[in-house]
């Protein structure tokens, strides 16, 4: 577990005085004109990654993955905010920004406005909740048995933790938000029954990101490139931003998470049709070694099995 240990309180202490910095910066836009805002909350992402470099240089992987990871996620909550008030939303109210900004994935703020209340949201709920309890219990399952070692260790750990975060706790936010009364959509929806890229990618696999690209990416080069490149200039801003929390906490392998994300969209692009669930999954899966590859499995998963 040496990876995920902190060099010193020092270096903790000033990595979380930075990632609260970047928290009041991004509220701070929210006061600020809209043109100028956008472009500001755009800039707060490359700034808070050479802030957190720098801190974390004498870290190890796993202790730069979760800072990169914190960075790049408030900055982007910052970046879809204003995106969000230039096309003419209204400003979150303070709680509720608190909430999306800190502790919900996804990328949509649209989600946080509007709250209907009542039984039907409860019963929702209730049913969001039995499903991450399933999910949490088979991916700790997975995690213990992953601990046992053995030639697929590293498979069974990284879907045991996935069952756990992805499919268990973000599924527990969505259900408290339901309870609340806010129309939030599931994350991560069933994606082993996607019968095409499109749906896997859009639907069903992590919808905050989806959000986010769509938002902040997609539809403003849409108006300039056209909606082909857009699409495609989407997966590189995935593949780019995976960068920052697969391979620069290992300080390896760049560019190939990014290969991967530019395949994506290069062969939904070519998709006319739907392929079918097994051939959409193999499309998916065979090439995730570009994704998690041994660096990143060595410095930041390989510790976690002791």
């Amino acid at each position: 577990m040496s990876a995920y240990s902190w060099s010193s309180a020092e270096a903790a202490t000033a990595v979380a005085a930075v990632l609260f910095l970047l928290v009041l910066a991004a509220r701070a836009l929210d006061f600020a004109p809209k043109r100028s805002a956008l472009g500001c909350a755009w800039a707060l992402l490359p700034l808070a990654i050479a802030v957190l470099a720098w801190l974390l240089r004498r870290e190890p992987a796993g202790i730069r993955m979760l800072g990169f990871v914190a960075g790049t996620f408030v900055a982007m909550k910052a970046i879809v905010l204003q995106a969000h008030r230039a096309g003419g939303g209204r400003t979150l109210p303070a709680e509720r920004w608190l909430f999306f900004t800190l502790l919900w994935f996804g990328m949509n703020p649209r989600t946080l406005l509007a709250r209907r209340p009542g039984p039907s949201a409860r019963a929702r709920a209730a049913q969001l909740c039995a499903r991450a309890t399933r999910n949490t219990i088979a991916g700790a399952v997975l995690v213990v048995l992953a601990c046992l070692e053995g030639p697929w260790a590293v498979p069974v750990l990284m879907v045991g933790l996935s069952l756990v975060v992805h499919f268990g706790v973000l599924t527990f936010a969505a259900a408290l938000l339901q309870a609340l009364g806010f129309r939030a959509r599931v994350l991560f929806d069933a994606p082993l029954t996607s019968r095409s890229l499109q749906e896997f990618w859009a639907q069903r696999w992590n919808r905050g990101f989806a959000e986010m690209t769509a938002l902040c990416v997609q539809r403003p080069l849409a108006r300039r490139l056209g909606r082909s490149r857009a699409l495609l200039g989407s997966f590189v801003a995935s593949g780019l931003l995976h960068e920052l929390a697969i391979s620069l906490p290992v300080n390896a392998g760049f560019g190939l998470p990014t290969c991967y994300f530019v395949l994506q969209g290069l062969m939904i692009q070519r998709e006319r049709k739907q392929p079918g669930r097994l051939a959409t999954l193999l499309r998916i899966a065979l090439p995730l070694p570009l994704v998690f590859h041994p660096w990143f499995v060595a410095g930041t998963l390989m510790p976690l099995l002791g």
